[in-house]
């Protein structure tokens, strides 16, 4: 499985250095990658590969220590960027903890 953090964790890493960021198209880019993450995930999760346990986990305590890094703080560059990451990675902690908890009857398009 492809693991779309490493991108998203090398961005959060040069926000959080305060480096000069070429934002064109950057958003989609961020948006296309928490999703793909999600339909990586729930291929997995329709498939009930055997490592899916584990899989969800790492990427909950993942995402949850990304979240940590982009918290809005004031003075900050790029707040507009760092709202959308904060939003995915509150968005694809709340998909993935719907898919531990086995919630009844539910559809993967609804995550989506």
């Amino acid at each position: 499985m492809e693991n779309q953090f490493q991108a998203i964790g090398m961005l959060i890493g040069d926000l959080r250095k305060g480096r000069n960021l070429l934002t064109e198209g950057i958003v989609e880019e961020l948006r296309d990658n928490f999703r793909e993450i999600l339909m990586q995930l729930g291929y997995a999760w329709y498939q009930k590969v055997e490592w899916l346990d584990y899989l969800l986990d790492f990427h909950i305590a993942e995402a949850e220590r990304l979240r940590t890094f982009v918290v809005h703080e004031e003075g900050r560059d790029y707040p507009s960027l760092r709202a959308v990451l904060y939003e995915e990675l509150t968005l694809l902690i709340t998909r993935l903890n719907m898919l531990v908890n086995g919630e009844e009857g539910l559809e993967w398009k609804e995550l989506m």
